[in-house]
């Protein structure tokens, strides 16, 4: 299958000319020296179907499924564990034939490895068409003026119709992008994308972290996930670029090498750029269906981008056409000067307050944050802390001792402990995020009628006090108020929209948040790149089942044997995230001790030294301005505005950063391949990074608009 438009420029009479480019039939483009830079740009698609485990695999050859509709003997599908601990990776991720077909039951080959048999709670099984090429009509000029134009083309099918418009003025050579797509008919996607045929080759990637690849020295063997960043095409003083992209799900490389096991698109000759509109891996959500055991519960993958008749989207994007006078900026997933991120993260189980007092203030003893000597407050990180509103039935931590479980007291939760809110109360104080953990920790009461009002007022409660916009699931397969059981869903008595609206919670943890975590103890890093980039790994994402506005976030669950000085040295070197949910006040028992508090020689608890130690290193690289230490509601903040942040060439060199928003981006931080910036803007910082960029900063007003001149280095780098 080939990817290319209707039309080769050369044969063609170009629709419009800028200053800058020529627009031809089908999608081509050319310079205004008249070199071309696109064949085209086509349109590619692919149907596809979910079906979910309905029980526990009793033979690793064999799958009981939900329903088998369109499944038949000889079809291969995709076997997928996306639930829990890593569900992204390839090892996770298995392509197997359906050897037979018996009511709900498949029967396949190869079999099942004994690592997915193992974690079976979120197994699933996509069903994918071939992927469908659509090429663009020749199209037409919808708009002229002295200086501005809008030409429209369509992709049109049996399932939709796409028109994509672009404007062009004769100021920039910046192209702006605007597609719509509406629905003749139902659609379940596993993608639809843009396909862009260069006709020059494709010579930098710019990577999720921030940093460019040169393509030219450093050739792509296998498929290369961007994220939402891009690439730039260019030979000798004719090119193209896509950068910044957070009106679309991703962008992404395909090459005749691995990747992800379903690729987007057809391997191609050549590496191939991709702007997916839609994308099964940029939605990920699993609602859960049913508690049958301890070990396996049903759930119902969402993650498929579905359409009814009628139904219709829109996406943006930028392109900019020619070789750029001056290197692009690339925003900072990080304000503020620093490099890389650190997030630690809460889950409220198991805890007294003794163990709180320990993890946050380095022993049981204390009660002031004041005369704290280790944990989190005494090195100065805050945290996104979840907490239980009550524990109404004294729901009992249980820990084992002696091969035995025995009862360490109920679960810690406000209500009931005045301590516990006064020690709130001091971490809000000192910027912890205080946020709620399922409002409880034991199953809910399907007998008690104010169960509903009980917890909503509970919620109201906490985020009235604390001020969070984060959300924390506990337990969604008992815990029907769960973002991931009832709690999105408009019809169930369990319904917490309202509550979460009144109180604007926006940012959401659930289970399939943790699909990317990684499995190594050289890594925490949320960026991590499996070897080479190829696997999609987004901080946060949305959904169409969560309110306008919010999304859920990812993270990462590493001990803390996975960290070490060299570690976070490591993190900090590649522009990495670290976002690490975990149980630093769990109680330690022979089950579980993870290391973060201990008991002391008279049997209290206390941080530990190896806790501490870690605590201290990353606290110095933070004052080394290096590290930012900071909560989900505060980054989360930063990275949603950095969607309304737009950027473009200047004719006379340098470029223009745009706030399209009513608010201020305080921090504003962006990276450019340059000696130094100049501007004319006042309190503006700057520091060299490594890779021949440099790191800019400073406080974006709202509606604001600065320009900047990057010096080139005197010498390559």
């Amino acid at each position: 299958m080939q990817y290319l438009s209707s039309a080769k420029t050369k044969k063609k009479q170009a629709l419009y000319s800028s200053p800058f480019c020529s627009i031809f039939p089908g999608l081509g483009i050319e310079t205004s020296q008249g070199k071309s830079v696109l064949n085209g740009i086509s349109l590619s698609y692919s149907l596809c179907r979910v079906h979910c485990l309905a029980a526990q695999p009793e033979s690793p050859d064999t799958v009981l499924l939900d329903h088998t509709t369109g499944l038949h003997p000889g079809d291969e599908v995709l076997i997928t564990n996306a639930m829990y601990g890593g569900g992204s990776r390839a090892a996770f991720q298995q392509v197997v034939k359906i050897n037979a077909v018996n009511e709900n039951t498949l029967t396949i080959s190869p079999v099942l490895p004994p690592h997915i048999m193992r974690y079976t709670k979120g197994v699933f099984v996509l069903n994918r068409d071939q992927p469908r090429s659509v090429l663009a009509g020749d199209g037409r000029v919808v708009h002229e003026s002295d200086c501005k134009a809008v030409l429209e083309f369509v992709f049109e099918c049996q399932d939709f119709v796409c028109k994509m418009q672009l404007e062009l003025s004769d100021q920039s050579p910046r192209v702006d992008v605007r597609v719509s797509v509406e629905y003749r008919r139902s659609c379940e996607l596993f993608n639809l994308s843009l396909v862009f045929d260069s006709s020059i080759p494709l010579v930098e990637a710019y990577l999720k972290n921030r940093t460019i690849r040169d393509l030219s020295s450093m050739p792509l063997k296998r498929d290369l996930w961007l994220w939402k960043e891009g690439c730039r095409a260019a030979k000798k003083d004719a090119g193209w670029c896509v950068l910044h992209t957070p009106n679309v799900a991703s962008c992404e490389i395909i090459t005749r090498g691995h990747g992800y096991p379903l690729k987007t698109i057809l391997s191609q000759k050549k590496p191939v750029f991709v702007v997916n509109l839609e994308h099964y891996n940029a939605q990920h959500f699993r609602l859960h269906r049913e508690y049958l055991s301890l070990e396996f519960s049903t759930f119902d993958e969402l993650s498929l981008p579905k359409f009814a008749a009628g139904d219709r989207r829109d996406y943006s994007f930028s392109m900019h056409i020619g070789e750029p006078a001056t290197p692009l900026p690339r925003l900072m997933l990080v304000p503020d000067g620093f490099r890389a991120l650190n997030v630690w993260t809460e889950h409220a189980d198991k805890t007294t307050i003794q163990t709180h007092r320990a993890s946050y203030f380095g022993h049981e003893s204390i009660t002031s944050a004041e005369d704290s000597t280790g944990g989190f407050v005494k090195h100065g990180h805050v945290v996104t802390k979840s907490v239980f509103c009550e524990n109404p039935k004294s729901y009992q931590n249980r820990v084992l001792f002696n091969g035995s479980r025995v009862s360490a007291g109920p679960m810690l939760a406000m209500a009931e402990s005045p301590d516990f809110v006064g020690l709130l109360d001091q971490l809000s104080a000192l910027g912890h995020e205080i946020c709620v953990h399922s409002v409880r920790p034991n199953p809910d009461d399907p007998e008690d009628q104010m169960e509903v009002a009980r917890i909503t007022g509970m919620i109201d409660g906490v985020y009235e006090r604390y001020h969070s916009p984060t959300w924390i699931d506990h337990a969604l397969e008992s815990i029907k108020c769960c973002a991931g059981y009832q709690g999105l869903i408009p019809q169930s008595e369990w319904c917490m929209l309202e509550a979460w609206e009144r109180n604007r919670v926006e940012y959401f943890w659930t289970w399939s948040s943790a699909d990317f975590m990684p499995k190594g103890k050289d890594e925490i890093n949320l960026l991590h790149n499996d070897g080479d980039g190829a696997m999609p790994t987004p901080l946060y994402w949305r959904h169409p089942i969560l309110p306008e506005g919010s999304v859920i976030w990812g993270a990462n669950e590493c001990p803390l044997d996975y960290f070490s000085d060299e570690v976070v040295d490591q993190l900090i070197a590649d522009r990495g995230v670290s976002i690490q949910q975990h149980y630093y006040p769990f109680l330690s028992c022979e089950a579980h001790s993870f290391g973060f508090i201990e008991r002391d020689a008279n049997g209290e608890y206390q941080s530990t030294q190896q806790f501490d130690h870690m605590l201290a290193h990353m606290s110095k690289r933070r004052d080394e301005g290096e590290l930012m230490i900071t909560t989900i509601g505060n980054i989360l903040s930063y990275w949603i505005k950095l969607e309304g942040i737009t950027h473009a060439q200047l004719p006379s060199g340098g470029f223009r950063l745009i706030n399209t928003l009513d608010e201020p981006v305080p921090g504003l931080a962006f990276v450019v391949r340059a000696q130094e910036i100049q501007s004319d803007l006042q309190g503006l910082n700057q520091r060299p990074l490594d890779h021949g960029d440099i790191l800019v900063w400073f406080d974006m007003p709202a509606q604001g608009a600065f320009d900047f001149r990057p010096v080139p280095h005197t010498r390559a780098v």
